[in-house]
């Protein structure tokens, strides 16, 4: 807990004062992504579906994009030791998003809300408490939904035909990689589940919060691939919904191991890698990639910044 009460005391204000910096990297990796996309293979055919997609299902993508925002504050809400106005917060969740975009590994979205809850009658242990135990709630919940969909949904993929020697190597390297990480950070993992032992006793006396924590978190991340099943269906890909869960979901892993803001870039590799090998055309892929960033990655970079900027105007943050 110390160690992670450390890291959230220490960065809090950093992203604000790293915004300007940030900001220009976001822009020439905007401006790299718009000369390098259109050499993707299929990328014409993509514009050309994304020009065309249907306007009720991308109204019903943005709709849902934005619930995404009131489902967060409402999780906070729920686990806050002190009442938090609820449209004060759902302005604070668009704002750390907005942050987020200029940070990489969800740095920013931690900072900010660690920095509301200390404004907000939250003592630093309690606001990293708080912080720790949504993130803890929304890993939880998307193994939750994975597994559910997993075992309840045949979904089939494209076959993949790679000699036994590759997946053997790729196997291998997978062990090694493990075994680096447990060295290096084993330890401070092992600090973080004590830290998530404690914060989940902290919460014994209203075990209901915390269950209902962990629906709406989940209900928060079906939101995210539902929004993808709605920008799908907006240029005519039709997939199951668990099958675009699961794309959605390694998109995430996508955008978490890439070192840019928000993940740009490896967010979309990984959308429509994944979406290409259970059955997508790569132009239809493509479209419904870039739609999907659009309603999750562009559209709220222009709401979180008037959010942000008001926040901090009225020292919220």
């Amino acid at each position: 807990m110390k160690l992670f009460m450390a890291s959230q005391q220490s960065s809090p204000r950093s992203p604000m004062r790293a915004t300007w910096r940030n900001g220009i990297i976001l822009l020439v990796l905007a401006v790299a992504l718009y000369g390098v996309l259109p050499q993707i293979a299929g990328f014409h055919s993509a514009t050309t579906a994304l020009a065309h997609a249907t306007a009720r299902w991308t109204f019903l993508a943005v709709l849902i994009a934005a619930s995404s925002y009131f489902l967060a504050a409402a999780v906070y809400g729920l686990l806050a030791k002190s009442r938090l106005p609820y449209l004060r917060t759902t302005a604070v969740q668009l704002a750390s998003n907005f942050i987020n975009r200029l940070l990489p590994a969800g740095i920013g979205a931690l900072a900010v809300n660690y920095s509301y809850l200390h404004r907000t009658k939250h003592t630093p242990g309690q606001a990293a408490a708080v912080v720790g135990m949504n993130n803890a709630l929304g890993f939880v919940g998307n193994m939750v939904l994975l597994a559910i969909f997993l075992l309840t949904t045949s979904v089939h993929t494209t076959s993949l035909h790679l000699p036994g020697k590759v997946w053997v190597a790729i196997g291998l390297l997978a062990l090694g990689a493990g075994i680096m990480v447990y060295k290096r950070a084993g330890k401070k993992l092992r600090d973080n589940l004590r830290a998530f032992i404690t914060t989940l006793a902290s919460y014994r006396t209203q075990p209901w919060r915390l269950v209902l924590a962990l629906g709406v978190s989940m209900l928060l991340t079906l939101s995210y691939a539902g929004c993808l099943y709605a920008c799908a269906r907006a240029v005519g890909l039709e997939l199951p919904l668990a099958v675009l869960f699961i794309c959605m979901s390694l998109g995430v892993a996508g955008a978490t191991v890439t070192p840019t803001p928000g993940g740009l870039g490896g967010a979309e590799a990984a959308l429509v890698a994944s979406l290409v090998v259970y059955g997508a055309h790569r132009p239809d892929a493509l479209a419904a990639v870039l739609l999907y960033r659009i309603c999750t990655f562009w559209l709220p970079l222009v709401f979180g910044g008037v959010a942000l900027a008001s926040l901090r105007k009225r020292r919220y943050l």
